[in-house]
């Protein structure tokens, strides 16, 4: 197998964990209400929904467990074994949630078991996002067009939970016991089956050679500013495609009184626009900066997340559309360059625990909690949503355009003082 090749299979290889990912979450997302319904008590449906979504932000407090661990796994050892054991896992847990008794059949066990596996996929997931951008990044051949090939991360997102949604909107509907249960199982041993056998054939010898040790230590000794801003950008990602696919059904259900097929039928219209602009801004992104990509989708979803969820039982359910393919479009820019971003940022000896560990905490301690904390701020006050993923973007442009931001305000400066019209008044003529 030639080199092009061997690497070729590698990308497609660690692309269907990330799939299999996002798919899950997704249809967990999706499947909420439901979900709600059959693993906990129903006298208060508002208690069982918040529980749902409180096991699902619970079991992201595993992932920085699960990236430190594959994280050394794959920088000392092996990333085909770290490979091989998340893929195991992953698969075994979300084909386990859809075969998971209900609550009426087993009682309170029916919510724990739950817990459980979703606690082990979480740990099982925490490696899929960053494989293949930092093994690209540790390969010369990938260096001038590691940008759009790095963007394959994003853009299998995108596929994973549009796949999600057109299953539920197409196939299940409202859903029932046995509907929203066979998603879970098909995708568990498909792409389990399928990325077990394309794994166990990598051949360790086309990745680079890793040191003997690799100290957590030394991620935080040498690059502790960029950790926090990779946990900060991560926690924006997961925030935002939250935001939409999660806090935005729900929204649709409850505000305007959609059923959950028309609410998902909403989404879906926009569901291949984060995959392709994923691709564009990975394009873009070998030849422009990607903080620069990653500023303006921030400002374009900072500014309509705050039209969209403002006040939207006064928007149209054609502008709610609209609004929504913007987000989305905009998402899949945002999220293009950031694969890449975030193996820039970690020096190559310890690349895939920084990047691992980074990822992970922010989607951990933000993204996992956003969709409740939307929904338990939307309980005070409607418009606390929309304030959240405001400040967030603005925060983020302030961030990545730090130097930028230090220089305009420097300028300003200059130009109030009397040195600054002084020096104006000094120009040559």
């Amino acid at each position: 197998m030639t080199s092009k090749k061997r690497l070729y299979s590698f990308l497609f290889a660690s692309s269907l964990g990330t799939f299999l990912e996002f798919f899950d979450l997704a249809l967990y997302s999706f499947c909420a209400p439901l979900i709600a319904k059959q693993f906990f008590p129903q006298g208060d449906p508002l208690v069982a929904i918040l529980a749902t979504w409180g096991i699902f932000a619970i079991s992201y407090l595993m992932r920085p467990l699960g990236a430190i661990w594959f994280g050394h796994l794959a920088d000392a050892r092996s990333s085909k074994q770290a490979m091989l054991i998340s893929m195991a896992m992953m698969s075994f847990a979300t084909i386990a949630i859809g075969v998971l008794p209900t609550y009426e059949m087993i009682g309170v066990w029916a919510p724990v078991s739950l817990l459980a596996m979703r606690l082990l996929q979480s740990i099982a997931v925490s490696p899929e996002y960053n494989l293949p951008s930092v093994f690209m990044k540790n390969n010369a051949w990938f260096a001038k067009r590691f940008g759009l090939v790095s963007s394959m991360s994003a853009v299998v997102t995108g596929l994973g939970m549009m796949s999600a949604s057109w299953v539920m909107a197409h196939m299940l509907g409202d859903g029932n016991y046995y509907q929203w249960r066979s998603p879970f199982i098909i995708a568990g041993f498909l792409v389990g089956t399928i990325g077990l056998f394309l794994r166990l054939n990598i051949d360790d010898n086309i990745l680079s050679k890793r040191p003997e040790v690799v100290p957590l230590q030394s991620v935080f000794k040498k690059q502790p500013r960029d950790f926090l801003f990779g946990v900060f950008l991560s926690g924006y990602v997961g925030c935002i495609s939250y935001a939409l696919f999660s806090f935005l059904v729900h929204q649709l259900q409850y505000v305007k009184q959609l059923s959950m097929g028309n609410a998902l039928a909403v989404l879906s219209a926009g569901s291949l626009l984060p995959s392709g602009f994923s691709l564009i801004a990975g394009f873009l992104s070998d030849k422009y900066p990607r903080k620069y990509l990653m500023t303006i989708a921030a400002l374009v979803m900072g500014a309509v997340g705050f039209v969209l969820f403002l006040n939207m039982s006064a928007l149209d359910i054609k502008v709610i559309t609209i609004l929504s393919c913007i987000m989305l479009a905009s998402l899949g820019f945002f999220a293009g360059s950031f694969p890449g971003f975030l193996a820039e940022l970690y020096q190559q000896e310890y690349r895939y625990t920084g990047s691992f560990l980074s990822y992970n905490m922010g989607m951990s301690w933000i993204g996992g909690v956003s969709p409740i904390l939307f929904i338990t701020c939307y309980g005070f006050d409607y418009r606390l949503p929309s304030y959240i993923i405001l400040g967030y973007s603005l925060a983020v442009i302030v961030f990545m355009e730090r130097t930028l931001c230090r220089a305009l305000i420097t300028v300003v400066v200059n130009l109030l003082t009397l040195r600054g019209l002084r020096g104006l008044a000094s120009q040559p003529k």
